[in-house]
């Protein structure tokens, strides 16, 4: 993985946070642990009784997180259901046996659910495959591309559910800027060989590529949540939720100020 990619990625995100990204997720983290998500996991746990004890939604996630992973294996097919459904928010999954062989063969299929089970059940080393994620991943590699006329590749963005990101696509952009290397004559994702990575190595990628840029970007910082100590490097799910929070919010302002199309 290109060295000098990550380092300009983690430089963004540093600029975009104005140096401070622990202090930008407590300021803006998205309230999901909330009390109608908790209700049913609470009784799983007793330790998830005591979230009026954390001040920020922030908090509360990386919590909940730690609390969800500890009791993971004992609790799978409830917990499951929970993380997809309540905590992810796509109340309409149904199959969870195909979703369960999707996971196991890394399919891209679906990836934004399985990549979801992924995250809580290991927390050292896998991230969820977002749509916002991506979003924010691909603009940063696009930046990074332009800046220094590069050829890095691109992952595939899941479909998501944030319609303000569809008015500023990433994905047209990248689709423009590079026409000419489409290759019309291939078909499905092959048109796309050139400027995508291929759909089976985007997540192992991805989750190296956020590995990486995290052990720098949290370097050194410590979290205290209740009376847990917590060093931030070790755990990529931090640099996951600040790309998925800077989505809607930086990336949206930083494209809506740079890019002009001219005809």
């Amino acid at each position: 993985m290109n060295n000098n990619l990550i380092n300009f990625i983690i430089e963004q995100l540093k600029s975009y946070t104005n140096n401070d990204c622990i202090d930008y997720l407590k300021n803006f983290r998205s309230p999901w642990a909330n009390d109608a998500v908790l209700q049913k996991c609470q009784l799983l746990s007793s330790e998830l009784s005591n979230f009026q004890a954390i001040s920020t939604a922030f908090e509360k996630d990386v919590h909940l997180k730690f609390v969800v992973n500890k009791i993971y294996k004992e609790n799978q097919k409830k917990l499951d259901e929970w993380i997809v459904k309540d905590w992810g928010g796509i109340s309409t999954h149904k199959n969870f046996e195909t979703l369960y062989k999707s996971k196991e063969l890394k399919k891209f299929d679906r990836i934004s659910s399985w990549s979801k089970l992924l995250s809580f059940e290991n927390i050292e080393e896998d991230i969820i495959y977002d749509s916002r994620v991506i979003y924010s991943l691909n603009w940063l590699i696009y930046k990074y591309n332009k800046s220094y006329d590069a050829q890095e590749q691109y992952l595939f963005q899941p479909d998501g559910r944030n319609k303000r990101l569809s008015l500023l696509s990433v994905n047209a952009i990248i689709y423009f800027d590079n026409a000419t290397k489409l290759d019309e004559s291939k078909r499905g994702d092959n048109i796309y060989s050139e400027i995508f990575i291929s759909k089976n190595r985007c997540y192992e990628y991805a989750k190296e590529m956020l590995k990486q840029i995290n052990k720098t970007l949290y370097k050194d910082i410590n979290i205290s949540i209740l009376k847990t100590s917590i060093k931030a490097c070790k755990y990529p799910f931090f640099t996951e939720m600040l790309l998925f929070e800077l989505a809607d919010k930086e990336i949206f302002k930083d494209i809506k100020q740079s890019v002009q199309i001219n005809i």
